[in-house]
């Protein structure tokens, strides 16, 4: 945007044989007696008496009237291309002055102004022009940049950067600015070029972000699965078996690359574990049956790729069909396990563990001394996990 200064300068012009700015020729002042404007628009002064109108013919404007004692009856009024002044009955003299044209002093009627008259006065004055020019388009703009070697584009084009200075002349008005330097945060802005005064800029650049050194022992490429920590989850798990025999239970543990875990499982029923029957012997049964299912493991955890690991467990395991006999009330139930169906002994698993952010999802086979198997499902959480830069998972960040 481009602001001018306008510089006024007032051409007098003096008429030829008239050495003043404002005067009134001999017989550019006259009585008009065709003209009733006075007696159609009658104006009055403070003695009740009719007044007379003074029409001063000019095209200028901005002028001040100063009557003599008999003073003026009413608000100068200008019209087009002439001035009204109402004057007192009697009046002799007027003072008329001007800003620039100056002043015409005392000015002596050449006739008694009387009531209710119009008496007309040409007013001769110089001319007044107006040249206006246009200067200040531009001005200069003083840069100083720290570090000194930084590059600086104005209004996207660089611009010399020498020692850390730079000056030059840029058009008024509004610019941008955007400074760069190496191991430094880059800066972007807005200044004004005035056209009154040079502007001064100076631009200091942070530097970025230093990360911490590493040791010796830890200088090597880091990966995302580098800068893992443990994640802690646990599953609710369900087990069938072809039979069909159900059992719950639940998993709790911990992995990183590789992990552990521990896992129960139970179809809360411990019937007939305490009394089995004796091979060859005839028992008397009552139609009542059921089954019981336990299991307790511990095992590894070991992520293959990022969404998925195996586990791989072992531990004790009990599993059996029990019957209900009649007459028998020994530890407190009448209910004793069949020997053809009782597996007691290793129990050991195999599955593969998805995750989903931090959903968990887990299927796999349960087997007890490999004579007896469980389909196995899970669903869990990761609880929680760390990195090694501030032990927090933020809300963004994905577990693998």
């Amino acid at each position: 945007m481009k602001k001018f200064y306008l510089f006024i300068t007032f051409l007098i012009i003096v008429f030829t044989g008239n050495t003043q700015n404002i005067s009134v020729l001999p017989g550019d002042f006259y009585r008009d007696d065709r003209d009733l404007t006075a007696r159609t628009q009658t104006v009055k002064n403070d003695n009740n008496k009719s007044c007379a109108l003074l029409k001063i013919i000019t095209t200028e404007k901005n002028f001040t009237f100063e009557p003599d004692a008999m003073g003026i009856c009413k608000d100068v009024e200008y019209k087009t291309s002439e001035i009204w002044v109402w004057l007192a009955p009697g009046s002799r003299r007027l003072t008329i002055k001007h800003p620039q044209l100056g002043q015409l002093r005392d000015y002596a009627y050449p006739e008694a102004i009387e009531p209710s008259t119009v008496y007309v006065m040409k007013l001769t004055t110089a001319k007044i022009s107006v040249v206006v020019e246009g200067m200040n388009t531009s001005n200069f703009l003083a840069l100083m940049v720290n570090p000194a070697e930084t590059s600086v584009k104005i209004d996207d084009k660089e611009v010399p950067i020498s020692e850390g200075h730079y000056q030059g002349k840029l058009p008024v008005g509004k610019h941008s600015y955007e400074a760069s330097c190496d191991k430094y945060l880059s800066e972007k802005g807005e200044f004004i070029i005035t056209p009154d005064s040079i502007t001064f800029l100076t631009l200091e650049l942070k530097p970025k972000p230093t990360e911490p050194a590493l040791k010796d022992t830890d200088k090597k490429v880091k990966t995302r699965s580098d800068e893992r920590e443990w994640g802690l989850f646990c599953t609710v798990n369900v087990a069938c078996a072809v039979n069909p025999q159900w059992s719950y239970g639940a998993s709790l543990g911990i992995v990183k690359r590789f992990g552990f875990y521990v896992d129960l499982m139970s179809n809360f029923c411990f019937d007939g574990m305490l009394n089995t029957m004796n091979e060859g012997e005839e028992y008397e049964l009552s139609g009542v049956s059921n089954t019981s299912r336990h299991s307790l493991m511990a095992g590894l955890v070991y992520r293959v790729i990022k969404p998925l690991s195996l586990k791989f467990g072992a531990g004790m395991g009990y599993r059996a069909k029990n019957y209900s006999i009649k007459g028998n009330n020994s530890f407190f139930t009448n209910m004793m396990a069949d020997p053809s169906t009782k597996h007691v002994g290793f129990n050991g698993e195999i599955g593969l563990m998805a995750h989903i952010e931090r959903l968990v999802l887990y299927v796999g086979l349960s087997t007890i001394n490999f004579s007896y198997v469980d389909f196995k499902f899970g669903v869990g959480y990761f609880l929680s996990v760390s990195k090694k830069h501030n032990n927090v998972l933020t809300k963004d960040e994905k577990l693998f």
